[in-house]
């Protein structure tokens, strides 16, 4: 740290000296005490500017390395991306192949139970055949819906989107076909529905 100590003192060559970087700026003579607290001063000035300047140094260093970081997530964060994009790919079409591949046997077996129970002739002693033909037509049929909506879900879970349809469906008409497909699993029970709609 600059002080300048002077006999010829003046206001201009004080400023000058101020802005070219000295510290401070003494006459002479000057009193030993004050010159002692002016050092003092100074140095602790310079020890500051110095801790200072190495804080900021590391304050730099510390900036390039968030930097450089950042880089490095997004850069990950790219190919996580692009990795989870081609997963969701594979799996919808993982989802419409298997759903493509279970739905033809599941159309055969509701083809073949509605040519069966057509064939069949409807007495009292046919009747439980063809329920349980009527029962396996329809489950077949209800779960080639299922698949359909699990290809639907995966298509919405990916972030795309389907058509959407509004039906009139009749719950009575539903609790019995419930009702009916549970009775298929027992003869110790009689269930049945209820209802004055």
């Amino acid at each position: 740290a600059a002080i300048v100590l002077t006999g010829y003192g003046s206001l201009d060559s004080a400023i000058r000296v101020l802005r070219e970087g000295a510290y401070d700026y003494l006459l002479k003579p000057c009193d030993p005490e004050e010159l002692r607290a002016t050092v003092a001063r100074a140095v602790e000035r310079s020890r500051l500017a110095g801790q200072l300047r190495k804080h900021m140094d590391e304050l730099e260093l510390a900036n390039e390395t968030i930097r450089a970081l950042n880089l490095e997530l997004e850069a990950r964060v790219e190919r996580a991306t692009a990795e989870l994009r081609e997963q969701i790919q594979a799996r919808d079409e993982f989802m419409s192949t298997v759903s493509h591949d279970l739905k033809s046997p599941l159309t055969f077996i509701k083809g073949m139970a509605n040519l069966r129970r057509r064939k069949v002739l409807p007495t009292e002693e046919n009747k439980r055949l063809l329920d349980a033909l009527e029962q396996i037509e329809a489950s077949a049929g209800r779960m080639a819906v299922q698949l359909d909506e699990l290809v639907d879900a995966s298509r919405l879970s990916a972030g795309r989107s389907i058509d959407l349809r509004r039906e009139r469906i009749d719950l009575v008409e539903l609790a019995r076909k419930a009702v009916g497909q549970h009775q298929q699993t027992t003869d110790r029970h009689a269930l049945y529905v209820s209802t004055e709609l």
